[in-house]
């Protein structure tokens, strides 16, 4: 389930990953850092197998992935949403992330 949405999807999005036809927040924000994550130079190295293991192994409900437009890198991460962004800025810096997902503005903000 997870590879099929990625290969659709490759410039990143979030799913849930035990009610997958959940609806997605209309607004807020998705943090990563929330367990592990997996970082391939590029979407080739994609695998279904290797999908299902991430997926398996993360101990949130939420799933997102994104393309790094500057380096061409794959992260998947395990996510939590949070509704107000002094919340997610502040939880994505303390767990070292590069950007966080602004829902309503479909955008990575990028932490300096």
């Amino acid at each position: 389930m997870l590879y099929d949405l990625i290969i659709g999807a490759p410039a990143g999005g979030t799913t849930h990953l035990i009610m997958p036809d959940t609806i997605q927040p209309k607004h807020g924000y998705f943090v990563g850092g929330h367990g592990p994550c997996l970082v391939l130079p590029s979407m080739e190295h994609l695998t279904r197998e290797l999908a299902d293991s991430f997926a398996s192994h993360i101990r949130t409900d939420w799933v997102g992935w994104w393309t790094d437009s500057e380096t061409g890198k794959i992260y998947l991460d395990a996510v939590q949403w949070y509704p107000f962004r002094v919340d997610a800025e502040r939880e994505a810096r303390y767990a070292g992330e590069i950007a966080f997902y602004d829902v309503a503005n479909d955008s990575d903000v990028r932490l300096a």
